[in-house]
């Protein structure tokens, strides 16, 4: 079964060979993106221990001059954000729309001009049709994924984990220490939605191709009387693709909870050992709480990507076996 999972991730990495220079560069654009993202709440956390100083009368200088200094780097710095962002979406959708998925369909109709003709015999037109739109439209949606959650959110990931050390490896080793639970669970439950995935896509073709005989041979479905057969099969093809979509969802669904849940227990034990530590003056500082507070937020972003990323895998492993 093993052999039979890397084979299928083979192929989709060979798959994406007449593209990699692109996605190379949309790579490089997360990379600044992540940048962007992690020197955010460290510009943040300096100014409000700035204001800080001044509330306690330690701090000697122009206030609102440092300040406009600081909001206007930070303001840069988001900005640089936004345009990473959007830079990176732009090329991923054409790269991944106009040059894999429709390539892609096209070797597959090429292919299916030169198979023989007990192929299409034994293969019905709905099925064929399942193939090329929806599958492949599934595969270019993980390609499109794999860069954009997959990646993004590890490399994030280990960003955060290394400023949050930075600021206070107390506060820090916090957030990290749920961090493994929160993939594990990630990991395992996505593991057992690909087979109710691949049932789903194989419902659909049968679907499909029920569908599509009844209304084109719709004269001879009404000659032999079989409207009622025709009816009976789709509602029981109809029940199962229902039963096993709603399934191969919940599955991959119930991870995001899971996380958020993690999440919010980090967010109590950083709130309660920083005040704490304010208090007894143990080198924290408030801004360094609201960084790390920042950080944590940052932190559930790419673990929730990465969730996402990981029922986006098994989804296009279940379509890959079809195509």
């Amino acid at each position: 079964m093993k052999q039979k999972q890397d084979k299928i991730l083979r192929r989709l990495v060979l798959e994406t060979r007449p593209i990699w220079k692109w996605l190379t560069l949309a790579c490089f654009l997360c990379i600044g993106l992540i940048c962007c993202a992690v020197i955010g709440p460290k510009l943040l956390g300096q100014a409000i221990d700035l204001l800080y100083a001044y509330w306690e009368g330690s701090f000697a200088g122009d206030l609102l001059a440092t300040l406009l200094r600081m909001l206007l780097t930070l303001l840069c710095v988001y900005a640089a954000y936004s345009l990473f962002s959007y830079f990176k979406m732009l090329l991923l959708n054409k790269v991944v729309s106009r040059y894999f998925t429709c390539n892609l369909r096209i070797r597959i109709s090429d292919k299916i001009q030169r198979l023989p003709v007990s192929y299409v015999d034994q293969t019905s037109v709905g099925d064929v049709l399942s193939r090329m739109t929806g599958d492949v439209s599934t595969m270019g949606n993980y390609v499109h994924q794999i860069i954009d959650t997959l990646m993004t959110g590890f490399l994030m990931i280990l960003a955060i984990a290394v400023m949050m050390f930075l600021e206070d490896w107390r506060l820090g080793l916090i957030v990290i220490a749920l961090t493994p639970l929160s993939i594990l669970l990630s990991s395992f439950i996505s593991s057992k939605s690909e087979k109710h995935f691949y049932q789903m896509f194989t419902q659909s073709g049968e679907l499909n191709s029920l569908v599509e005989e009844s209304f084109t041979n719709f004269a001879t479905t009404k000659a032999y009387n079989l409207e009622q057969y025709t009816e009976q099969k789709h509602a029981v093809l109809n029940d199962r693709r229902r039963v096993s979509e709603a399934t191969a969802n919940f599955t991959s669904s119930i991870v995001r909870p899971l996380i958020a849940f993690s999440n919010a227990l980090a967010y109590i034990l950083i709130c309660l050992i920083g005040g704490w530590l304010i208090v007894n003056r143990d080198g924290v500082s408030v801004g360094i709480v609201v960084t790390i507070l920042l950080y944590a937020r940052q932190f559930s972003s790419p673990l929730e990507q990465i969730a996402n990323g990981l029922g986006q895998l098994q989804h296009a492993k279940a379509a890959c076996r079809r195509v």
